[in-house]
Formats: C-alpha cells, structure tokens, sequence
C-alpha cells in the first residue's frame, strides 16, 4: 500500500497580544493537524512583508493592533493578486458592527476569548480539512 503524504499548511497568528498569541498557537499545534505549520507576527508591517515573501495558506488577524492594524493588513491583502483570495479569520475584541465599519465585508469574526474548539472548526473547513 502507497502511504499518502499530507502537504504542510502554514497559519499566520497575526497578534500583538502574545500571550493570546501563543495559547491559540499551543491549540493549533497540539489538537490541529500534524500537516500545519504555525508562526506568529506581533507587528503589522512585519507580517505584511513576510506573508508578501512566504504566503501562507491561512491568517488568523486580531483586528485591533497599534501601528499597521488588522484592518488596514487585511485591505492590503485584498489588493494584491496573489493574496486576494487568501483567507482570513479574525480574532478579535472587535464586534461584527466594527468590522464592517472597518470597510470589511468578508471573513469570520471569532470573539475574544476565543472558543478553541470553534477555532479548530473554522481552522479545518477553511483549509480543507473537516473533523
């Protein structure tokens, strides 16, 4: 029998917060799949340069960040052809109200605190992996 090989998926954790950062990342690595990769980015402008360099399959984007914020990351992303389709998750204090008077249409709002296991959920069904 041929062993199937699953192909590595990376998540961007784009978050200031690192604490909350590093829990939902501990949540992804441990109860996720073996196939995903995660890395987080406390900066805006750092995660726009590096997802332009390394794109990844999936971003998960706290709304509310000083400087470059989630908002601002996210219409960046719609812009470029190579990340228009890309998607994002929010993770975020933000209400639904304020993300779309962020001019941001799409995308799932996922309240902090985050429910981990409604994160692996929407996690699994965006790239394509169901329970």
């Amino acid at each position: 029998m041929i062993g199937t090989r699953t192909a590595t998926k990376v998540i961007y954790i784009i978050e200031d917060d690192l604490p909350s950062a590093v829990m939902i990342r501990e949540a992804l690595e441990l109860e996720g799949e073996p196939s995903w990769r995660v890395r987080i980015i406390t900066d805006g402008t750092i995660a726009l340069q590096t997802i332009e360099a390394f794109p990844p399959d999936l971003v998960l984007l706290d709304l509310r960040m000083p400087g470059t914020d989630g908002s601002a990351i996210f219409h960046r992303l719609r812009e470029k052809a190579e990340t228009m389709h890309l998607p994002v998750i929010f993770i975020s204090g933000a209400t639904a109200y304020e993300l779309h008077d962020s001019g941001i249409e799409e995308g799932v709002l996922l309240r902090k605190p985050v429910n981990l296991t409604i994160l692996l959920h929407v996690v699994r069904k965006h790239l394509g992996n169901h329970d």
